[in-house]
């Protein structure tokens, strides 16, 4: 272990966590700078335990990256497609869903120390994990929903309003007792 630190996402606020060196998400690209115009493709497939409030990284899945490093002046350019599975809790109801996703990604590494560069070059390996995570991140929604129609919950504890069968007829149905009885309108028989 490094004895540096790296910002991470965990349970929905930014924390520190130390960064491994032999993490699946560094990658050697001393070949790519020593050859500028070169590139090569890079596949990583690893977990990751990525989360925000309501969104977290599927349990027992992986990131499955494959990228196309380009050595360029600067630096390092990677892109292409990233695939993982999400679990997403509707910001409603609460209801779990997991689905895959499948986004393009497209950033540079630098090598030089400008202040505006998000992600650089580290000695002769870049780690990849940090512009996954922004990016996956990113493409998860703010307040996840099950979907258009889902009508949260009720004020009674673990009431769903989206289950039918806990429905009743009418919450004013027990107004109807306390009506005095109204009286009849049939014609009065003489």
């Amino acid at each position: 272990m490094r004895s540096d630190t790296e910002i991470g996402c965990y349970g929905g606020a930014l924390t520190s966590a130390p960064v491994a060196d032999d993490t699946p998400f560094r990658v050697p690209v001393s070949d790519l700078l020593r050859r500028p115009g070169s590139s090569r493709v890079v596949v990583v497939d690893a977990p990751a335990g990525f989360r925000v409030q309501l969104s977290r990284m599927a349990p027992d899945s992986t990131i499955r990256a494959e990228l196309e490093l380009s050595s360029m002046s600067g630096g390092i350019f990677a892109r292409g497609p990233v695939t993982y599975r999400v679990v997403h809790s509707c910001s409603r109801c609460l209801t779990e869903r997991t689905e895959t996703n499948t986004i393009r990604v497209a950033q540079l590494f630098a090598d030089d120390d400008a202040d505006d560069i998000d992600y650089r070059i580290e000695g002769e390996e870049i780690d990849l994990e940090p512009m996954l995570r922004d990016e996956i991140i990113l493409d998860w929604p703010i307040s996840p929903s099950c979907g258009d129609a889902c009508e949260g919950l009720g004020s009674e504890a673990e009431s769903d309003l989206n289950d039918t069968s806990l429905r009743e007829e009418s919450p004013f149905a027990a107004l109807r007792d306390l009506l005095p009885e109204a009286p009849s309108t049939d014609p009065v028989e003489d």
